[in-house]
């Protein structure tokens, strides 16, 4: 079993319909963040070649940023897991699959930021080379190529705080 088939099944028996609501609902985003979560946690993915590991990271940070964004209680878990994956993979493959889907996590200054688009951002901080990462987010101050550092701690309290 692939994990392409596993994120086709995922989005194929796991679906939101227009019906869904309440518990029901909660349950397929449970169903589906705890699917993508056992994924992740295989390192299927991270063992997979080169250009199919892009694609399917891809796809499993699009469906873990959809799960986040649906309901406000999943953000944080969300993010956890795309954590997670962000640490399973090379640095190219971030930068090229999953930064598209996190960017818009991160607009503005750091003190505008939410507490999990905080924590993936300092994921990021660690995954990607110094000179990449001030070109991906330019509206942080980096030293010495680090988002953490003594001079960003006050900018961090906003996002902690929310």
């Amino acid at each position: 079993v692939t994990p392409e088939l596993i994120l086709e099944q995922i989005e194929s028996t796991l679906q939101l319909t227009g019906a869904a609501k309440g518990s029901e609902e909660r349950d397929v985003l449970f169903g589906r963040l705890f699917a993508c979560s056992a994924l992740v946690r295989s390192h299927r993915v991270a063992a997979l070649p080169a250009e199919r590991q892009s694609a399917t990271a891809a796809r499993l940070s699009a469906l873990l940023i959809a799960v986040g964004g649906a309901k406000a209680f999943l953000q944080e878990p969300a993010a956890a897991v795309s954590c997670e994956l962000i640490r399973t993979l090379d640095p190219s493959v971030v930068e090229e699959s999953v930064w598209p889907t996190v960017a818009p996590l991160l607009p503005g200054p750091l003190a505008g930021w939410s507490p999990h688009g905080l924590m993936l951002a300092l994921a990021l901080a660690r995954k990607l080379p110094p000179a990449r990462l001030a070109t991906l987010l330019p509206q942080c101050e980096l030293r010495d190529g680090s988002l953490l550092h003594a001079a960003s701690l006050p900018s961090f309290l906003p996002p902690l705080k929310a």
